[in-house]
């Protein structure tokens, strides 16, 4: 069973999900960001393709690249880390830590643009 954990988001944005690139999505296509080792770990999937990039800047990306490669979803006003087993309170706090960075890092510009 995954575990699942959210951060509520103080807006709604579009849907955004990062992956784990497997040998089975490998070479389907995707949307790249500038790191090629973002693009090798992870896929990226979001109806708009400079959003993905305004969300995904390098912040976020150090910090995704910093965990075990896991799901993360923005699904409307939540943020989604999917994946790994049920941990302790320490790992659930990592979690949510990371959470709330991504969240911080997310651009101004990307709430009053597209925030709901």
């Amino acid at each position: 069973m995954a575990h699942v954990t959210v951060l509520f988001l103080p807006k709604a944005l579009p849907r955004l999900q990062i992956s784990p690139e497997t040998t089975a999505t490998r070479g389907l296509p995707d949307i790249d960001v500038e790191s090629e080792r973002f693009n090798r770990t992870f896929r990226i999937e979001s109806a708009d393709q400079h959003y993905a990039s305004d969300v995904l800047n390098g912040g976020n990306m150090h910090t995704l690249l910093s965990l075990p490669p896991r799901t993360w979803r923005i699904d409307g006003a939540d943020l989604l880390l999917i994946g790994g087993e049920r941990g302790s309170a320490s790992q659930l706090l990592r979690h949510l830590e990371a959470l709330a960075t991504v969240a911080h890092n997310i651009p101004s510009f990307v709430w009053r643009h597209l925030g709901r």
